[in-house]
């Protein structure tokens, strides 16, 4: 990689979700980030302004093969433009943030910060309270990171009616793994997400989307939820989850 590619590929991570050098050598760059666990390694690539990049994630290669299927290789990716570039470190970055692992280490230092800031709350029901609060607030988050701020049945990317959906109700978990796993819902439009909350509506492994009986041909047009609806993508880790929430569909 010749010192002009490397600027490059380093300013785009630092703007981009990898903001700084882990480590440095005259062919190759290792980012990283404070935000997420995640490294990549970048190499020169066949022509100049170009690069390779590889992660050590199976979680993310998977995602990330998804987004960009035509630049895979073997677990490689071949980014031959500087826009590209930026656009697959952001995805990645997003991707990083959403990560199961990545949500329950950031629950447990801020409910750790929230016990020291205030010992006395502990055992009660403002505990409960707070860790409660902290953790939808992060589980939104990671859906918002994972989906990319759209809606993963109708593609709408209005912040203000997207809701957090849990497949898994909240309350039902055993854990809380299970309540920050980003794999246990989706993040709907407001209306969607009150239909799947309750039970109205479900999906099919291959994302298809069911109805319940109790929805009438008039209600799923007025909806725009007639004829077959597919969630944008699906992933192996949705399906326990799903298999689940359809036992529970409305009959």
């Amino acid at each position: 990689m010749n010192g002009g590619d490397l600027v490059l590929a380093e300013k785009a991570g630092r703007e981009n979700g990898f903001e700084y050098v882990v480590e440095r050598g005259s062919h190759k760059l290792v980012l990283g980030s404070a935000y997420h666990p995640i490294r990549v390694l970048i190499s020169h690539g066949e022509n100049a302004n170009s690069w390779n990049l590889c992660f050590d994630n199976p979680f993310l290669s998977n995602e990330l093969s998804r987004s960009f299927p035509d630049i895979e290789e073997d677990g490689n990716y071949h980014i031959w433009s500087l826009q590209l570039l930026a656009a697959f470190l952001h995805r990645a970055s997003e991707l990083a943030r959403s990560m199961p692992e990545t949500s329950i280490s950031r629950y447990q230092k801020e409910i750790q910060n929230a016990l020291d800031t205030e010992p006395d709350i502990k055992g009660t029901e403002r505990e409960a309270l707070i860790r409660q609060r902290i953790g939808q607030d992060i589980y939104r988050q990671a859906l918002i990171d994972y989906w990319g701020g759209c809606c993963a049945l109708s593609g709408i990317d209005i912040p203000e009616i997207l809701r957090a959906s849990h497949a898994k109700a909240w309350s039902e978990c055993e854990t809380d793994a299970e309540r920050l796993d980003v794999y246990n819902g989706f993040l709907f439009r407001a209306d969607i997400d009150a239909l799947f909350d309750r039970h109205l509506i479900t999906f099919a492994d291959d994302g298809l989307l069911i109805p319940s009986p109790r929805l009438t041909d008039y209600q799923l047009r007025a909806l725009n939820l007639d004829g077959d609806r597919y969630l944008t993508h699906i992933s192996p880790q949705h399906l326990p989850y799903l298999t689940w929430h359809r036992q529970r569909l409305v009959k």
